[in-house]
Order: C-alpha cells, then sequence, then structure tokens
C-alpha cells in the first residue's frame, strides 16, 4: 500500500466537501420547520473541518440555490473560512444565468433566510466549539 500523497488527500476532502454540501441541502430541505436542524447543523460542522484542511468549496461545486440564498456564505463565516464573494458582475451574470432553473438572490435570498438565521445562532458549534444546542 503506498502512502497518499498531500494532493490526493486535498483532492479526496475536496469531493467530500462536494458532498457535504448535497447533504446540506438536503438537510435543511428535509428539516421539520423547514429551514434548519440538527442533522443540518451537524454536515455543516463536518464542512467547517473539511474547510480547515482544503480551503472553503468553490461556488460552482454546491447546489446554486446555497450560494443564492446566502448559505454559502453564512457557514464560513460562522467557521471563520474565507471563502470567494462574487462580485456584483458575477452575481448578475450568475442570476441571469439561473433564473429558470435553481433561483436568483431575488428568490433564494428570502427562502433561506430563516437557515441563515439559524446558521448565525449555531454560529459557535458549528465553528468547532461549545455544545450542540
Amino acid at each position: 500500500m503506498t502512502t497518499p500523497t498531500v494532493d490526493q488527500l486535498t483532492a479526496w476532502v475536496r469531493e467530500e466537501q462536494s458532498d457535504l454540501w448535497n447533504d446540506l441541502n438536503e438537510a435543511i430541505n428535509r428539516a421539520a420547520n423547514g429551514a434548519w436542524s440538527m442533522q443540518a447543523a451537524n454536515t455543516a460542522r463536518r464542512i467547517i473541518t473539511a474547510a480547515r484542511l482544503a480551503g472553503a468549496t468553490p461556488h460552482g461545486e454546491i447546489p446554486w440555490p446555497l450560494v443564492a440564498g446566502g448559505v454559502y456564505h453564512a457557514i464560513y463565516e460562522a467557521g471563520n473560512i474565507p471563502a470567494d464573494v462574487l462580485d456584483e458582475a458575477e452575481w448578475q451574470e450568475s442570476d441571469a444565468l439561473m433564473a429558470g432553473s435553481a433561483g436568483t438572490r431575488a428568490t433564494e435570498q428570502p427562502r433561506f433566510a430563516a437557515t441563515v438565521a439559524a446558521i448565525h445562532d449555531d454560529r459557535r458549534w458549528i465553528s468547532g466549539g461549545g455544545e450542540q444546542p
């Protein structure tokens, strides 16, 4: 058995991050209140742990509604992880591209407002400190 290289391990973590974002999207969609759950909080914490190893997941590798709705930035903000921020031209281009399929900031921010608020409430847990609420 060969020892994996740092590049191989980083690539594996990146794949896991993408899967975790999809898991988070499903956990939010299945949450009893439609916004947040213990499963979502645990998945968010795992996203932060992976990001500490390999950096933030690029926008294009996660469900677009989570980016447009503010969940992407709220998770990384809660974990004190630097993440790419789209400039206004990129937002407009993405909104135009996704308008007919995955939503825009105008449709997704209200949809995910309660989720983003819950992330801020769970900030300490998500970042790896304290007990889960």
